[in-house]
Parts: C-alpha cells; sequence; structure tokens
C-alpha cells in the first residue's frame, strides 16, 4: 500500500502510484500543509511569489 509522509497507509492508492516521487499526504494528516490553488501566485518562472505579511 502506499503511505503518507506521516506513515499512515492511504487507501484507494494504486501501488505503482508509491513509486512516484511527490509528496504524499493523508486525510487529517498531523503534515498537512495544503492550500488552494487560487491562494497561489506565480511569477513568469514558475516561482511562487510569498505576499507580504500583513499588520
Amino acid at each position: 500500500m502506499v503511505k503518507c509522509d506521516c506513515g499512515k497507509e492511504i487507501e484507494h492508492m494504486p501501488n505503482w502510484f508509491a513509486t512516484i516521487n511527490v509528496q504524499k499526504v493523508c486525510n487529517n494528516c498531523p503534515n498537512r500543509e495544503l492550500r488552494n490553488i487560487s491562494e497561489i501566485k506565480l511569477d513568469e518562472n514558475g516561482v511562487e511569489i510569498k505576499p507580504e505579511p500583513r499588520r
């Protein structure tokens, strides 16, 4: 089975997916830092533009 980065097994994911080098995150993972794609801004080179902290 495919495992999350925290070690929990992820159901309903094909075993071949374990060979792909991507971060795998389970539901309710303590390591989860995902954001909605509409919140991410990229420059012309594909590098994320970090917003300045609000004061």
